[in-house]
């Protein structure tokens, strides 16, 4: 038999064989039974502080489909996370890293994009993890109105020796993390939308 403790609980799993409990041998039943008393004198209660039992019995094949589904549920979480994002609702958290995706304008913007520290005007500040093959690394940041309504969003870019700028522009001011769509990109004839280009959480 396998113990494991249940998270930071003061509960215990007592991991046997195919057959569960019947499995254990008198001598490990009588270990697990001293056990039982033991973590019972420790707490002052027979049972846990969440409410269950201190030990509780599980065969192998229930320990493993346990695992299965608490793996499922959280994979389950997180896909309803991304969804949310991508329906353009903002999370209730600060992604670590972004992912910048479908950019056709300039490809080197895609990528894994990690937070550092410290804002930038008051929001968070994200660089590309990875500089192009020209050693240049996009950021995404915020800029306030000090410069006018016209610089006034969230920028996603970089800026040549020569002074000329790489970017795409999102006009939205009251986000505080990188929008997730409506971006627009400028080309020669001025600025123009960038239909696919997603900021997501990575």
């Amino acid at each position: 038999a396998n113990l494991e403790r249940v998270g930071a609980c003061d509960s215990w799993l007592v991991i046997c064989g195919q057959d569960g409990q019947t499995d254990l041998s008198k001598t490990q039943q009588t270990v697990l039974e001293f056990l039982q008393l033991l973590l019972e004198h420790r707490s002052g209660q027979p049972l846990a502080y969440a409410g269950g039992r201190i030990l509780s019995y599980l065969s192998l094949e229930e320990y493993r489909a346990e695992r299965v589904r608490y793996v499922q549920a959280l994979e389950e979480e997180l896909s309803q996370l991304k969804q949310r994002d991508l329906d353009g609702d903002l999370p209730s958290w600060t992604p670590t890293f972004l992912r910048v995706h479908g950019c056709q304008y300039w490809k080197g913007f895609n990528g894994r994009y990690k937070l550092c520290d410290g804002p930038h005007h008051g929001r968070n500040f994200y660089i590309r993890d990875f500089p192009d093959s020209f050693g240049r690394r996009a950021c995404i940041y915020f800029w306030d109105e000090r410069d006018g309504d016209e610089h006034h969003g969230w920028w996603l870019g970089f800026e040549q020796n020569n002074g000329r700028v790489f970017a795409a522009y999102n006009k939205e001011t009251a986000s505080s993390i990188p929008p997730n769509a409506n971006w627009s990109v400028r080309n020669w004839n001025g600025w123009m939308q960038e239909p696919t280009l997603r900021i997501t959480p990575y």
